[in-house]
């Protein structure tokens, strides 16, 4: 499992435990939404909802600070991680991680 596999899959177990609140177009439009907006399936609005994770809060709150917090962990953890020989892969890992960690963000 590369570095930033494992660190996804942090971010996603702490994702649950966060229960960041999701965008409601709904709510946050206002009574006169279906004005501005619908949904290609004519369904109602009240359905449509963006994950928590995926608002400027989740981004700014939660995302930024896990990437913060999981870099520190595993560069703490990088003697697990690897030895000898390995340990230069390790530390390049690193050094890609925040990077590619926001670009399987931004693509999700």
């Amino acid at each position: 499992m590369s570095l930033a596999d494992r660190a996804t899959a942090l971010i996603k177990s702490a994702l649950h435990a966060a229960a960041l609140s999701d965008f409601s177009v709904s709510l946050k439009a206002g009574p006169e939404a279906p004005l501005l907006f619908e949904r290609v399936d004519g369904s109602d609005l009240s359905g449509l909802r963006i994950p928590g994770i995926y608002t400027h809060a989740g981004f700014s709150d939660f995302y930024l600070q896990q990437l913060s917090r999981i870099a520190q962990m595993l560069v703490d953890d990088r003697w697990v991680l690897g030895g000898g020989g390995e340990q230069g892969g390790i530390d390049q890992e690193l050094l890609k991680l925040g990077p590619e960690l926001l670009d399987r963000y931004a693509k999700e």
